[in-house]
């Protein structure tokens, strides 16, 4: 792989860290006090969504410490097959997780959705999980093509 590819892609996964990561320390925290203060719910659907939200940031964290761990191969001409379909496992695993906590909070969302009149969040919460679940998809697909290499 050309070197000006091999930064871009270390560039843009930086980016995405630091972004994820500004995202869940700064922003999800006044989210989350902005929609208690708007929806009065009950307090173990106010910490399910903490959790479910939280879940899913660590989770795609992990993920791209994974694709990390790819790109360090890639720079040290070490992108084994064993060591790329391990961690391409590991990718599929996280968005099967991040897909499975969005579909067990759909109905927390439609109950936001429904008591603030704003369908969009639950249009969001139906991007994720098939933008993840598509993820999962093209993950396997390529853990396949590393396998069948070896």
């Amino acid at each position: 792989m050309k070197e000006g590819r091999k930064h871009i892609l270390s560039l843009g996964t930086l980016l995405i860290v630091v972004s994820i990561l500004g995202f869940l320390i700064f922003l999800l925290p006044a989210v989350l006090t902005g929609l208690s203060e708007v929806i009065p719910v009950s307090a173990y659907l106010r910490y399910s969504g903490l959790v479910s939200l939280y879940g899913s940031v660590i989770t795609f964290l992990f993920a791209l410490y994974q694709t990390i761990k790819v790109l360090v191969n890639i720079y040290k001409d070490k992108a084994l097959w064993e060591r790329a379909a391990g961690n391409l496992r590991n990718i599929r695993y996280s968005a099967i997780t991040i897909s499975c906590l969005y579909l067990i909070s759909m109905p927390f969302l439609y109950l936001m959705a429904e008591k603030d009149d704003v369908p969009g969040i639950l249009f969001f919460g139906l991007i994720v999980f098939l933008l993840t679940s598509v993820a999962a998809v093209f993950t396997s697909v390529f853990e396949k093509r590393y396998s069948y290499k070896n």
